[in-house]
Parts: C-alpha cells; structure tokens; sequence
C-alpha cells in the first residue's frame, strides 16, 4: 500500500521531530501513525515543510514543492491524506492517480479557522472520505455541515510510543508516585491553565505538601519565544509566583514520561472542545488520576477511568485568543466543581487501600497499552483503507487475517496466561499464550509475553524467536529487546545482550529496566564506572528499585566509594526495613570507615515535654559557589556551626500510658477484687509504693487469674526500683492475655531501663504490631533507637508519635527535630516541624529563621526572604537574620538592599569577616571596584589568611592592574595550595602576558595540587598555557584527555567549569585540530551545557515587527568589545561603514573594557548609536544591562562580532533580543541555537558542513570578508633588508604566528621550503615563548641539515602600521594552520604580498583559502603539507610567477578590476539584502 501524508501547515518536522523535542498533537500523530504504517510493510510518504528530507524511521520525508519528483509521487499514491485543512482538495485531484483516493483527516472542532472550506461543497465532494478522531467529533461536523456518516470514519489518537509499557508488571504503580502528591498540567496553557492556577491555593491547602508541574508552552506549535511570552507570559510568571508550582514548559516526550512517572493526578480543567486529547491520555499511560471536564470528546477518551467535572451553566469556552475564564461570572460554579473533585481525587489517593488503588490504575494503564498504541491503530487504517480503495491491496491476505483474528477471544487467554505466569504455572502459561496468538498471531505483546516465561523455564533459544516476532510486527517494542537482553544474558552472551538493551534505550530512553540490567552486564564485563553509570540512570527514572540500589551499592563498595554505598544500603533498608542482609551490609562499611563522631554529638535531647527552656539557634545560608567572573564570596569554612547540636535523650524512658479501662463485662467478672485494684492505683499517685503492693497482693489471692491486678503489680515494682520483680508481673499479665499491647511496652520501657536495648526494642516492636497507634510506644521505641545509635529510626518513630499524639510533644521538640531533619538535607520535612513549633510557639524568631534558610536553599529566595523578615521583627538584635536577608538579596542580584541588611549586620557585630567579605562582593558587581576592595581589605584584617578573598581581590584588578593581580593570586595559593580558582586565574593571567614560561610553571603545579579535584579546571589552564607558549603536543595529549571526560560526565560539570571550557578550552580546539566533526560535536556538547547552566535566562518581551521588508531602513546592531586597534576592529570597519551609508541606524555596542583609540573614535563618528555600558560588575561588562538597551533599541538585526571568545556577546545574543540574530567575523560559530544565523561564504563553509552546526549558515553571494585599506608607515625596503642582514634580491619568506598557531608540523614544512629553496630566508614574528619557538626551529634545522641563522626572529612593533611594513621587506608569506591568519593574510595580499596557506576542514582553517578566491587568485592554496612545500618552494624558485601574483593583487585593488575582497561597499550591500530576505521569511 502506497500512502502520503500532507501538512500544508508551515511547521518544519520530520519523523525524528518528536523523538526529540516538543511537538503538537497533530504533528506527533502524523509522525508516529507513517511510522507505524511503514513498520507494516507499506509506502509511506510525508510532504511537509521539512528542512531535513530524507528516509527516516522507514517514512520517505520530503519538502512540500511542486517539482517532478513529488508530481510523480503523487500520481502514484493509492491514497493522499491531507491534515486538518479544507480548500486545497479542488487544487490537488487534478494532480492525482485516478485511482488515489483523497482522504481528509480533521483532529479539530467545526470552528478551527481552517475547516471553514467545509461550507464549500465542492471542496468536500472533491474528497473521497474523511477521518475524525472521536465520535463526538464526526457528530459535530455532521450536525454543522451535514457530512454524509457513508464517507467517513472515526479511526482515534494513540500515545507517543516512549509512553507505552512505562510499568512493568511485577511492580506497583501507586508506590512510583511521590508523596506529598504531585499534579500535573500538559496542555497547552490556553486550555484552562488559568482556572488551575486560580484554585491550586486551595488544593494545596486541603491537601497539604501538594505540588503542581506545569508542562505548558506554545513551543509545542513552534510559536516563537517572544509571542508564547506576549500572549501568555502572564500565565507563566503566576506559575513562577504561586508557591507549590514548578512551571517547567514544553519538554521531548522522553523526560516528560520520567515526570508524569511520579505524578499522582492530572489535573486538567478543560476549557477547550477538545476533540480527542492524546495528553490526557498519555497521563493516563503514566498511572496517574485523570480529573477533567466533561466537554467535548474527553468522556469518550477517558473512557469511564477520569473524575469529568460537570460544565452545566458555562458558556463562551475558550480559544487560543480569548483564554481567561479563571474569573468569569458564568465559570465560577465549575471552578468550585473542579477544585472539590480534584481535593476528592487526592484524598481518595492517600485513603484508599494499596491494592485496590493499585488495580484501578493498572486497569487504567493497560486499557491504554492493549489499544490506545499506534501499532493497533495503524491496523485499524489499513483495515478501512482496504475497505475504501479502488484496488483492494492484498484483499485475499486480508481476508485470511480477517478469519484468524477473534480479538476478544485472543484476549481472555492473555489474562488468563497472565494470571497463570504469576502463580508460576508455565506451562499452563505457555498453553494460553499461544492459543492466544492462534486468534492474533500478529500482536507484539503476546510474543513478548511468551518469550518471558520461555526465559523462566531455561528455554532461551524459544525465547529469542518469540522476540524477533514480536519485534516483527512492532518493530519499535523496547520490552522485546528488554526480554530479548534478558535471554542472552542467561546464555552468557554478554556483548550480544548489550546491544539487545542498548536497543530498547534507542527506542524508549526512560526505560529503568534496560538500564539496570546494563548496569549489570558491564559489571559482569568488569567495567564499573559503565556498570555505576547504568545503574545510576536507571535509579533517576525509578528511584525506588531494591535490587537496583543493592547492585549499585556493591558496584559502589568495589570502587571504594564507601560513604556512596552506605547510601544506598540505606535507601534499600528505607524501601524494606527488614533486610537484613542489607543492615549487615552497613554495619559491615560503616566498621570500615574513620570512626564518625557519636551519636550524642548529631542528635538533639527528645525529653518529655517541660517548662525547662531548651538552646536555640538560627541555620544560615550555605552553598555561594565561586565563579571566575563571578558575584558571591563563599562563607568560610570555619564558621561556628549553625544547627542546634543534638544531645544525649533522657537516661529514663518513662512508663508509655495508662492501661485502658477494661469493659463492664471485665469489670463484672472482677467486681470482688476491683476495688483492691484501684486502692493500689491511688497508692501509685500518693507514692505509696509499699501499700500499692500489698493491695495488687491481696487481689491476686483472691483471684490469680486478675490480669489488672499484676499489670498494676508491675507498675508499683518499677516505680520502688525493683526493675527485674517488674519484668516478671508483667511476664504474669502476658501469660493469661498475650495480645496486651500496653504491656508489652512497659516490659520494653524495663529492659530499656536495664541497658539492654534489643529485648527493648523487640518487645516496643511487637506492642506496636499489636496496637499500631499506641502513641506511647513509637515515642519511647524512639529513644531506644536513638541511644542505640539508629538516628534515621528514632526520627520516624518520634515523627510518628507526633502524628498520633501531638500533646505528647512540644516546640522544643519539634523545633530540634526540625534542625536534626535541616542537617540531613530534609528540607521540607524540616520546615514541617519548624510550622508545627510556631503552632505551640508563635513568637519564635529562630523557627521563623531556620524555614527562610531551608527555603533558600531549596532556591525559593522570595519565601526565604519573607521569613527572615519575619523573625527580624520578632528579633532584631539577632546579628545573623540580617546577615542572612543579606545573603538572599546577593542571591538574587539585588545589591543594594544586600549592602543595607550587610551594613546592619555590622552595627550588632562589625568584627564578621564574612560580612566584609559579601558586602565587597556587592560593590564588586556594582562596579563599585574601590570600595569592594576596602571591604575585602577589611575582611583579610580580621582573618588574614584568607585565600578566597585574595583571589576576588585579583580578580577585579586583572584587568587595570595586572600585576597587583598576580602578587594577589599567588597570596591566596600561598594561603591554600589546593584552593583551584586561584591557580586558575593566575594561569589565565601569565598565559596573555610575555611570561609564558611562568604560566606553564603554574600549570604544571596546578595539576599538581588540583588535578585530582578540579580535572577540567586545571587541564584548561594547562592547555592555554602550553598553546600560548607554542609547545603544541602536550596540549593536544591534554585536551583529548579532557575531552573524554567531557563526554563521559559533561552534565556533572559545574557552572565554573563550563564557563572555562566554552570560554577558554573551545577557542584552543581549533588551533589544535583541524577535523570539523570532531570539534563540532564537541562545540556542541559543551555548548549545550554551557547555555542551560551557565548563562542567565533572561525573558525577552519583543514582537517581530509587522512591516517586514518594509520600506523603512533597518536598524541593524552590532556587539563587540573591539572596537578598537584589534583585527575585529580592523576587519570589520569598512563593511560598517558602508552599511552606515545604507542605513542611519547602525548602534555599536561595547561588551567588554575598552581603551578608547583613534579607531574606536572613527566607530563613533559612523555609528548612529555608540553604547558604552554603565557598569562594570567585577569589572566587567554587564549582560543584562546591554540586553536591556539592545531591547530598548528594537533591532532588526544584532551582529555579534566575538562569538564565544566574549561570553557578554553570547549572553546578549542567546535572548535573541532583535528580529534576526546573527554572529559573524571572530571566530566560529558560538552553538547558540537552530532559530541564530552565521555569515559565511561558499568558500569558508562548502556544501554539506551544514550537518555540523547548530546555527543555520547563511551564504553571502560572493565572499564574506572585505576590507578597506591597511596603513602602513613609509617602506624603505634596501634599508630595513639592510638592518636584518638580508641581501636586496635575496628570497625571504615570512611568517606572522603567535605561539597558539605554531605546531612542529608547520615548522617542518617551512624548514623543508628553505632546505629546498637554496640561500632563501624566513623572517619569524609573533608573540609566545621566545625560547619554546627557538628551540622548535633549531631542532627541526638539525633535522633537516639547514643552518638555523637563516631564520631571523624579529619581535613585536609599537603600532600595527609599523608592523605592516615587514610585509614590503618579504616575498612570500607563510601562512600557519590548524588556524590560519585571519588579519595577518589580509595584510599580507593589502601589501601585494603572495600567500601560501595550509587549507583544511574546519572554518579556521580555510580562511585562507577564501581571501584568496575573494581576491580571485586560484594559486597558493594548499590541502596538505607537501603541497604547501610545493607552493612554498615554487614560489621561491620562480621570480617570474611570484611577480606575476604581485601584479595580479595590485591590479584586483583597481576600481574596474575590484575583487570581492577589496568591495566592502558591494559585501555591505549584499549583507543588508540579505538581513531583509531574513526577516521577510
């Protein structure tokens, strides 16, 4: 069957779309329907307006144009689906088959802007049939335009396949789903988003803990970023402000199933005519409660599984326009509806019995996973296409199946092979399994089915067949290769099982099964760090797998990694709390370990509640990461601690409760010696111990079986100290009523008494299992687990005593477990206990403190601001709530209010390091450099060995005093040898200045002391320091070190980290590497991390203006932090100026520091703006503050001039602040995004290196450089000849290379021309280690036999015009690579000067060759080293062709032979009518 699907919407996608990120409802059905189509054995076509045609997934994708091939395609189909469109039928019959049939296939209402073609009737008699979605759905349209029911066919939606299977079938849903509960929200957000926001304080308040995920964008329809903002930004920043809600936005598919995995509810209050809903129904896949309306198709597609909310009395339903309904008048009944029923759902949740909730959900999920799959519904298409086709396809094959197929029948034996499997009956199992297929040979799942309990019984081979045909028929089945995996595993064909796991990943990644037993098969192979990794993955997607956590444990414990291990023992021991194989375990690592401090250090005193008043104390903020560039200082080390610490419990567990009244039946059978019972009672309350005796004495002689009698008995022994006569009564009382709850607790409170704490606990333990709500009991089981050492039990049994009996416990306790539950990182259990303190104990200052440090570290700093100035009111005198509002403010980059709660801090208590220390990390990222740095001076007075704060004193003097810079760094190393960003820095620092030496000193000690700990940091530093220095091997070893770590834990790295690679160690690759693909998808990684963790997210509320290509000149930005004397400057001046001729509106912005030269004033004079930035945050230029004004200023289009070189620019241009956002000119692209451009040219970038970019390469038409003319002082060629001992004609090559772009390649290929061109020279120029670069050329002169005083070094030049006259003094210029020179080359052919250039792959590596075609010259250029020293040597040997060269550069500078090179007028030109073309699409 021959089948093509056509969208004429504009949306670009293929079938690999939705695999990868966010797309529509529609979009997604399409893919995943052609998908499983394909997978049948049809032709599936999809035109579209994809940008990546191509056969994917088994679907032919193509752009939707009219050209020969999609003509022909089209005439060929047996069937063309068009989505969701009417008024295109009439246009495209002609151009199809007479035997295709045109089918229509709607996924929206009646009134969707785009079915008005439906009052057409010509349009809909043009179609052959018409497919809906839903019942309700044909209805409609059968009501508003009378569709004849004949000629159409409701064939419905299916999840995305990730979503299929998530729970496998030995596993409980419910116990998957967090507490407290958590809702969700997955529509788009103008389908009731509002009403649910408006009701979540209400829920949250019914149901307490209650959290809310919002996964809402319009991303999903590929609507830009800023109009999402504009109409619905509003919504979003309530989600951010309402407290309990996480708003996440659009995410791929894979993740959100991880996310829905946990989540208990959906709640959707639907506002919309939702004509299907595939993420209800995914939510559904996900084992969550579904409560929604009852509008539309939503009854039908949550077929009887959802709590649906009634709509009587709403009117108007929303659209994507007109959405606000959260405060309608009409829609406040249903608000209240909604609100009732989603409480009810969640409480339903927390009451009902495990299995019974349990089933439900399993009910709901497999209702989804037998029928709501595209694997059923693509069957279910070619079943009617079949009935509607001219041509019946594979009738008679058809039919058969027809006959064989009894699904209801197949069914029943599938339930029962299911029930029969778990009872361990197999081969019963085995029997209803395949009767099963009998009826339905063709479903996946039986196969699978049959091959797990193959696997059960040994049979693997049997096992492996049923696989590879259930993956036959549903080619994308991750469980089969799950149990496929599982089966070679058995067989001990570890490689093979691998790649049947790593498969099923492919297919579903947020699969834990397949990544555990991963795990375990690199475990069995003897690789740990991949066994650790698997595991670890698998433990993300499903934290609550024993056996998982066991084997990772063990994996854990093998590395050495023991505190790791310990850790997830225990989090088994939380999730089965009697494996004892598991306790032996940590007891057995923890014996290994340091001896940790007692317990009686870590806990607090939990003692009946008295009037005594317990020690207070406030936590303070923790955790400020120092950054390179960054704003906060971190508190030190040393600071006092700042939780209450816990101490020993009180010696004596007290008597647990009072026995219960015994009934009046008892009270009858007793009623002789009742009143001796309580005569010994009120002897107990007077004290008279010996009298309460003999009155239990005399009752029981009149009646030993009183079991009262030798309970009361025992309290009177206990209570005159006679502990072991205690014991015994009460032993008395348990013979004649062994289920005595009471007493077995007062006979664990005497052995608790006597030291001996197990029978203690045991006999606490079986109370408890006989009275589960004896409150007494938790509470003083609590107590003996705490003096035995087992903190975490003592916590649960003191939280539960709470629970059953709050009047046993005061604020003092609650506030102390609070701090004991702060200290472990439990963070909203503690701010739990902390409210339940404030409830006994309003005024308490330090509750109030401790919640607002707990919610800063959660990063809800609004909240933890509230709540220190809560307890500021209460308290103000408490010198540490001011220091820590201040902490919150720096957080949040609001430095003055910071500075106000600092400086109050400094009244209480002015002899606080700390304080100083913040208070100058406040002026620092103001710009406020002085006083920061009286304030650092201030902190070092009161602690004078303080590394950190030297280090931040270097730091924002790096830039203006270097050297004061460097004595600081080497301060703080000398303060701490191990202390990385100071060693950092420092590199960084010797590495841009003369003393290159000294920075690969410094490296070298650096991983030395930190190679350990900081790898990435301390490998950045030494490969930027060998590169400047020329010493290019170490530096390439270095960085595929680094790289693989890179790809082995990118995600791990910290913000600091990434900074330094995508800054520092990506600008070295290239000069090291010339393989596009290999940096490129390096570039990617790193960037992809970088621009999720390290660069602020800053929203950007700007329209696309509506007048594109209007007549209004553009208004073109430029961002660079060189507009100076620098090659930015020089190559980008003239191409600014012709476009400042085009347009008034050229704005400069500067990113960086700059020293104002004659250039940068010639910027100005052409700029129709010149931006300097106001502020310089330790010291240097401020992001947001040029977003701002780059926003303010409504750009068309903002040029990036730095790329990452310059992280400002980046930051600014990653918003994408302008209509079109474009880098160009400094370096490679900067790997920001698919919506960003990069200018180049055919000649820097050739067709096909597309696939290695992230930004969309933009082609100028002719070259994408072009300069004005290069000054240079007056050239007396003889005379300077003269000066460095060079003969008047003799020939002298020239190479103008830093020590980064010199490489003992390069060197040997320019010693090779010499050695070949006979009595020729080579002049040397350029920075980096003279002695590094010397050596280098004397040992390859050596080599080669060429004497090295033919090699003249000269050094640097004041002015780049006196630097320009070395290129009148050559002949030829050799030219460097991997990196090629960029303005050294331009200057060389401005100075006629031939060029022989070393060309390559990468883009820095053709720069070269493209200023040589842009100055249509075809010689020179050389694709590897022997034919570099072919040009090099020809070029030496023939006068006559390197004269021939000179005239050609002379004559292309002439205005009627200008070439492209020396045109900036005609690149400007071609450049604005491409930014217009731009920003017309």
């Amino acid at each position: 069957m021959k089948i093509g699907f056509l969208d004429t919407y504009t949306w670009d996608y293929n079938i690999e779309t939705p695999y990868r990120e966010p797309l529509g409802g529609t979009q997604s059905a399409i893919c995943y329907l052609a998908e499983a189509l394909a997978a049948q054995g049809n032709q599936v076509f999809l035109l579209n307006n994809t940008s990546e045609s191509g056969m994917l997934r088994g679907v032919d994708c193509r752009r939707r144009v009219v050209d020969k091939s999609n003509l022909e395609l089209l005439r060929s189909l047996d069937f063309l689906v068009i989505v969701n469109i009417v008024g295109k039928a009439l246009e495209i019959k002609p151009f199809l088959g007479k035997n295709t049939k045109l089918i229509l296939w709607i996924h929206n209402e009646p009134g969707f802007v785009f079915l008005q073609g439906f009052n057409n009737k010509g349009e809909i008699n043009a179609c052959d049939a018409f497919v809906f979605v839903s019942d309700w759905q044909r209805q409609q349209f059968q009501r508003c335009f009378g569709i004849d029911s004949n000629r159409s066919c409701v064939l419905r939606n299916a999840i995305a396949p990730c979503f299929a299977n998530i729970f496998p079938d030995n596993i409980s849903i419910r116990s998957q789903k967090s507490q407290p509960p958590i809702l969700a929200y997955t529509s788009t957000p103008f389908r009731g988003l509002d009403i649910l926001l408006k009701v979540f304080p209400e829920i949250r308040q019914a149901v307490p803990g209650t959290r809310l995920k919002v996964f809402s964008s319009m991303k999903v329809h590929q609507i830009d970023d800023n109009d999402n903002q504009l109409f619905f930004g509003q919504l979003y920043r309530q989600c951010q402000e309402t407290e309990g809600v996480e708003y996440i936005g659009s995410i791929p598919q894979p993740e959100l199933v991880r996310q829905l995995r946990s989540v208990a509810v959906l709640a959707y209050p639907n506002t919309y005519s939702e004509t299907s809903s595939i993420a209800v129904i995914e939510a559904m896949a996900s084992g969550c409660r579904i409560v929604t309306s009852e509008l539309a198709a939503l009854p039908e597609t949550t077929a009887g599984f959802a709590r649906l909310v009634s709509m009587s009395g709403v009117e108007n339903l929303a659209s994507v326009t007109n959405w606000k309904r959260a405060d309608k008048p009409d829609w406040e009944g249903y608000t209240r509806r909604f609100l009732e029923a989603t409480v009810a759902v969640l409480k339903e949740g927390a009451t009902a019995g495990d299995a019974t909730a349990d089933h439900h959900l399993r009910q709901q999920v497999e209702y989804v996973n037998r029928g709501c799959i595209w694997s059923v519904r693509s069957r279910e298409w070619v079943e009617w296409l079949n009935s509607i086709s001219v041509k019946p396809v594979r009738v008679a094959e058809q039919m058969i199946a027809e006959s064989l197929v009894d699904l209801e029948a197949a069914q029943a034996y599938f339930v029962k092979g299911n029930r029969l499997k778990d009872a361990g009956r197999l081969d019963e199992s085995i029997a209803n399994y395949k009767k099963a297929l009998e009826f339905n040979w063709e479903d996946a799942e039986y196969h699978k089915k049959l091959a797990e309990v193959y696997v059960l019984q040994g049979e693997f081979e049997s096992a492996i067949a049923c696989c590879n045909l259930a993956l036959k028929f549903q080619p994308n089945f991750a469980p089969a290769y799950l149990t496929m995996g599982n089966a070679l595993h058995a067989q001990e064909k570890l490689e093979m099982a691998i790649k049947a796991y790593l498969q099923a990943l492919e297919i579903q990644p947020i699969f834990a099964e397949a990544n555990a037993n991963l795990g375990s098969m690199y475990y069995k192979l003897g690789q740990l760090a991949q066994a650790t990794n698997y595991y670890q993955k698998a433990l993300v997607i499903n934290p609550n797998l024993c056996s998982v956590n066991v084997m990772l444990g063990d994996v854990l414990q093998q590395q050495g990694k023991l505190d790791a291990a310990i850790a997830c023992y225990q989090k088994v021991l939380q999730l089965q709390p009697g494996d004892t194989r598991t306790a032996e375990k940590i007891s057995s690592l923890t014996a290994q370990q340091q001896q940790p401090e007692t317990a009686d250090r870590n806990f607090i005193e939990l003692e009946p509640e008295s009037g005594a008043q317990q020690p207070v104390s406030v936590n303070k903020d923790e955790g400020y990461g120092l950054q390179p560039s960054s704003i906060n200082l971190p508190p030190s080390q040393t600071l006092e601690n700042l939780n209450t610490p816990f101490t020993n419990p009180a010696e004596v567990s007290e008597q647990v409760t009072s026995l219960n009244v015994p009934d009046s039946g008892q009270l009858a059978n007793y009623q002789e010696v009742e009143p001796y019972k309580r005569l010994a009672e009120d002897y107990l309350v007077q004290g008279k111990i010996k009298e309460a005796i003999v009155a239990c004495q005399q009752a029981l002689k009149i009646r030993p079986d009183f079991i009262h009698a030798y309970v009361t008995l025992g309290n009177a022994l206990q209570a005159g100290g006679k502990i072991e006569a205690a014991i015994r009564s009460y032993f008395q009382a348990l013979e004649l009523q062994p289920n005595f709850a009471e007493v077995r607790a007062n006979i664990g409170s005497m052995y608790f008494k006597m030291g001996r704490l197990e029978e203690a606990i045991a006999h606490y333990q079986q109370a408890i299992a006989l009275s589960p709500d004896l409150a007494g009991a938790h509470w003083n089981l609590g107590k003996v687990y705490h003096k035995h050492g087992d903190i975490e039990a003592a916590i649960a049994c003191f939280k539960r005593t709470s629970e059953l009996n709050p009047q046993l416990v005061g604020a003092d306790f609650h506030f102390n477990l609070a701090n004991r539950l702060f200290s472990q990182g439990k963070r909203d259990e503690a701010i739990e206990s902390y409210e339940k303190a404030l409830a006994i104990k309003p005024d308490w200052a330090e509750a109030y403190g401790n919640i607002g440090s707990a919610r800063s570290q959660q990063g809800d700093l609004d909240a933890a601001i509230a709540y220190y100035q809560k307890a500021v009111a209460l308290k103000p005198e408490l010198e540490v709530l001011h220091f820590n509002l201040g902490n919150s403010y720096l957080q949040q980059n609001k430095y003055e209010e910071a500075i106000t709660y600092y400086q109050n801090t400094l009244k209480i208590k002015p002899d606080w390091p700390e304080v100083h220390a913040n208070l100058g990390s406040c002026f620092s990222m103001q710009g406020r450099l002085e006083e920061a740095l009286v304030s650092y001076q201030q902190a070092l007075g009161l602690k004078p060995d303080w590394a950190e704060v030297y280090c931040r004193m270097g730091h924002i003097q790096k830039q203006d005093k270097p050297l004061e810079a460097i004595a600081h760094f080497e301060k703080a190393i000398e303060c701490n040898p191990k202390f990385s960003e100071a060693h950092q820095q420092l590199c960084d620092l010797l590495s841009h200045s003369t003393n290159l030496a000294g920075a690969r000193k410094v490296a070298d000690k650096y991983c030395e002391n930190c190679g350990e700990n900081a790898p990435v940091m301390s490998a950045t530093a030494y490969v930027f320091s060998y590169l400047q220095s020329g010493v290019s091997k170490q530096a390439i070893q270095k960085l595929e070190e680094i790289e693989k770590l890179c790809y082995e834990k990118v995600e791990t790295f910290s913000v600091m980290e990434l900074k330094l690679l995508y800054e520092i160690f990506l600008f070295a690759v290239s000069h090291l590497r010339d393989n596009r693909e290999k940096n490129a998808s390096f570039y990617r990684l790193i960037a992809k991390e970088y621009y999720q963790k390290a660069v602020p997210h800053r929203p950007v509320n700007r329209i696309k203006s509506a007048n594109y290509p209007g007549q209004k000149p553009l208004k073109i930005g430029f961002l660079s932090k060189h507009f100076r004397r620098h090659s930015v400057g020089w190559c980008s001046e003239a191409l600014i100026r012709e476009l400042s001729r085009i347009t008034p509106h050229v704005h400069l912005y500067v990113t960086g520091k700059l020293h104002r030269d004659e250039v940068t004033q010639r910027f100005e004079e052409m700029a129709g703006k010149f931006y300097w930035p106001k502020k310089y945050p330790n010291g240097f230029a401020d992001g947001g503050e040029i977003l701002a004004e780059v926003v303010q200023d409504d750009l068309d289009v903002l040029i990036d001039l730095d790329s990452m070189t310059v992280p400002t620019n980046v930051e600014v241009l990653y918003q994408y602040p302008a209509g079109i956002c474009v880098s160009w000119l400094g370096f490679d692209a900067p790997y920001i995004s698919d919506n960003h451009y990069f200018l180049c040219d055919e000649h820097t970038h050739p067709p096909g290196v597309e696939k290695n970019y992230l930004e969309q390469l933009v082609r100028l038409p002719v070259c994408s450089v072009a300069i004005g003319e290069l000054q240079s002082i007056p050239v007396n060629r003889e005379a300077i000849r003269n000066a460095l001992g060079i003969g008047l004609d003799q020939m002298t090559y020239l190479c103008v290379a830093p020590g980064r772009k010199t490489n003992p390649e390069m060197v040997q290929a320019q010693v090779k021309i010499l050695k070949e061109v006979p009595d020729s020279l080579l002049i040397r120029k350029g920075q980096g280690d003279a002695d590094v670069i010397h050596s280098t050329y004397r040992e390859e002169c050596e080599i080669q036999g060429v004497d090295f005083g033919r090699i003249k070094f000269i050094g640097q030049t004041r002015t780049e015009e006196e630097h320009r006259a070395i290129y009148y003094v050559a002949d030829v210029l050799l030219d460097s690579y991997p990196y090629n020179g960029g303005t050294h080359n331009l200057e060389a052919l401005w100075a006629n000067l031939p060029v022989v250039t070393r060309s390559g792959d990468q883009y820095l590596s053709r720069m070269g060759y493209a200023f040589l075609k842009s100055a249509n010259l075809d010689v020179g250029a050389a694709w590897s080293w022997e034919e570099y020293t072919q040009w090099g040597v020809k070029f030496g040997r023939d006068s006559s062709f390197r004269n021939a060269v000179k005239q050609h550069l002379v004559k292309s500078k002439q205005p009627e032979h200008l070439a492209p090179l020396w045109n900036p007028k005609k690149l400007a030109e071609d450049m604005y009518e491409v930014f217009q073309k731009l920003l017309a699409k």
